[in-house]
């Protein structure tokens, strides 16, 4: 039997750019047909499998190792880089406010409570 021409996979279908995209019975895959040897060797080697199930286990192994590098490099120290553009949270807010004995309720708004502070500061 001849093993050529051989139908290959990826998932999801836009995981390889070119890959034409065919929908089956758990999702849409990317599909390439080759002729050789050669091709198959090159094709295995740019991302596609022999079948689904290998295609879609490549593509889960590939979002595991990216949420392991994504929690690998999550820093809760205090070296935290201070974002300077977005507005104060409320924790912010309320410690500040603290700092400089403005009196607040859970019910005061983050606008209120910052017009105060912004007026407490003010020389």
């Amino acid at each position: 039997m001849d093993r050529f021409p051989q139908m290959l996979f990826c998932f999801p279908a836009a995981a390889i750019a070119g890959a034409l995209a065919e929908p089956l019975q758990d999702g849409t895959y990317g599909i390439r047909t080759v002729a050789s040897e050669e091709e198959h060797a090159a094709a295995l080697a740019q991302g596609w499998h022999e079948s689904t199930a290998d295609a879609r286990a490549a593509h889960a192994d590939q979002i595991a190792a990216a949420l392991a590098a994504t929690a690998g490099s999550v820093n809760t120290g205090a070296d935290d880089q201070v974002d300077e553009t977005s507005p104060p949270t409320r924790a912010e807010l309320e410690a500040k406010a603290t700092e400089l004995e403005i009196k607040f309720t859970a019910k005061t708004s983050d606008k209120k409570l910052a017009d105060q502070i912004a007026a407490a500061l003010e020389p």
